[in-house]
């Protein structure tokens, strides 16, 4: 999933990863509790 983010996005995972270290906790959980 996050890889294929960060294709979308043009970015390199480890950008991704830099980028969206602050807020990715909360998005992930929030995107886990949204699927089930």
């Amino acid at each position: 999933m996050i890889k294929s983010m960060a294709k979308q996005a043009g970015i390199s995972t480890k950008e991704f990863h830099s980028l969206c270290k602050g807020m990715v906790s909360a998005e992930q959980v929030h995107a886990e509790n949204s699927s089930e």
